[in-house]
């Protein structure tokens, strides 16, 4: 999968799968509201996985992207894993987390450890 969404599974965890590989601009930004159409329909505690391409996002997509962590992700407990991120996009979401206070969105090197980040938890969530 090359741009677009799709709901996996691991584990018997449900995640969507959100990859901005090889987007631009505008069609980066029209996933990113396409998903919170998708994440808004589904209870609250979505997982997502978020696939980059290692290119730092457009300032209006960087301003959306955490307008839309305090407004949708965060009341919605939104739990993302990201891939790909560029050095000075990590600290940027770091600074993000701490002055939103919260963890719910991490960037990864590799997607093992991101699929851990995405299941901690989730035998909890499913019991309750």
């Amino acid at each position: 999968m090359s741009g677009g969404w799709s709901w996996q599974e691991h584990s018997g965890v449900r995640y969507l799968v959100l990859d901005y590989r090889g987007l631009d601009d505008a069609q980066a930004q029209a996933l990113l509201l396409e998903s919170v159409e998708v994440i808004r329909a589904e209870p609250p505690g979505v997982r997502v996985l978020v696939h980059n391409d290692a290119r730092l996002p457009s300032v209006e997509h960087a301003r959306l992207a955490m307008d839309l962590g305090r407004t949708v992700y965060r009341p919605l407990r939104t739990r993302m894993a990201i891939l790909g991120l560029p050095p000075v996009a990590v600290m940027g979401l770091r600074t993000f987390n701490a002055v939103a206070g919260g963890n719910r969105a991490a960037p990864f090197r590799d997607e093992e450890q991101a699929m851990r980040f995405l299941l901690a938890g989730a035998e909890t969530a499913s019991a309750a």
